[in-house]
C-alpha cells in the first residue's frame, strides 16, 4: 500500500533484509554512531511482521557475534605506557579504566598474545572518551602469520575510534597474536577495551513469491 508523503503518494520502501540490517549496524554503531532502524508502520499503524522477523534475525546474529571476546585471556603488552594505565586494562571489561601511552607519545603499539590461535574477522576498539576524550586519528591492525606481521585486510581504512569502532576483515584469519598500531593521535592515545570476534553465520529466511 502506498504511503502519503506531503501532497504526494509514494510507494512503500522494500523491507530491508537481515544482512542489510547487520551491515547498517556496523556502519553506525561500528563507526561510533547510533543504529537508526527507520522501521515504517503499515496502514494499521503496526510494524509489518516481515520487518520484525528480519530485525529479530539480525539482532540474534549481532548478539551471537559479540557474546564472547576471543581475546579475553590474552597477555597484553605495549611499546609505550603511562605507569598508571597498563596495557592489561584493555581486557578488564571496564570502560572506566584504560591503557594510555606515555606522556608526549602520539603513536604507539599494543599487542595481544593469545594462549592459542583463534579465528576471527571482527576487531572492536573503544577509547576512554568519558575520561580522556577522543584522540586516535589513524591506526592499522596487524596479524602474526607465524613468521612475520602482516597488515590485516580490512573492509575500510582505520581512522578514528571514539566510543566504539568495529573493524571487519574481508575474510576470517587465524592467529595467536594481534597488534593495534596507532599511527597518529591528537594527544597520548588511549584504549579502554579491545576485542576479537568471529561473525556469526547469518541464514536469510526464504522469500516466498506469490
Amino acid at each position: 500500500m502506498p504511503i502519503l508523503h506531503g501532497w504526494f503518494w509514494a510507494p512503500e520502501k522494500p523491507c530491508r533484509t537481515a544482512t542489510e540490517l547487520v551491515n547498517t549496524y556496523y556502519q553506525s554503531v561500528g563507526r561510533n554512531g547510533i543504529w537508526l532502524l527507520n522501521l515504517s508502520p503499515d496502514s494499521t499503524g503496526l510494524i509489518p511482521e516481515n520487518q520484525l522477523t528480519n530485525l529479530r534475525l539480525s539482532t540474534q546474529v549481532i548478539n551471537n557475534t559479540f557474546a564472547r571476546n576471543l581475546a579475553a585471556d590474552s597477555s597484553v603488552t605495549a611499546d609505550s605506557s603511562n605507569p598508571q594505565n597498563s596495557p592489561s586494562l584493555v581486557l578488564d571489561d571496564n570502560l572506566d579504566t584504560w591503557w594510555e601511552a606515555a606522556q608526549g607519545q602520539t603513536s604507539a603499539e599494543i599487542t595481544l598474545e593469545l594462549s592459542t590461535a583463534v579465528e576471527f574477522d571482527v576487531i572492536s576498539l573503544r577509547e576512554a572518551v568519558d575520561h580522556r576524550s577522543q584522540r586516535i586519528e589513524s591506526f592499522d591492525i596487524d596479524v602474526w602469520d607465524g613468521s612475520e606481521w602482516t597488515t590485516a585486510d580490512t573492509t575500510e581504512e582505520g581512522t578514528t575510534v571514539g566510543f566504539k569502532r568495529l573493524i571487519r576483515l574481508r575474510s576470517p584469519v587465524k592467529s595467536n597474536q594481534v597488534r593495534i598500531r596507532i599511527k597518529n593521535s591528537r594527544l597520548e592515545p588511549t584504549l579502554a577495551e579491545v576485542g576479537l570476534y568471529k561473525q556469526a553465520e547469518l541464514i536469510e529466511l526464504p522469500v516466498i513469491s506469490r
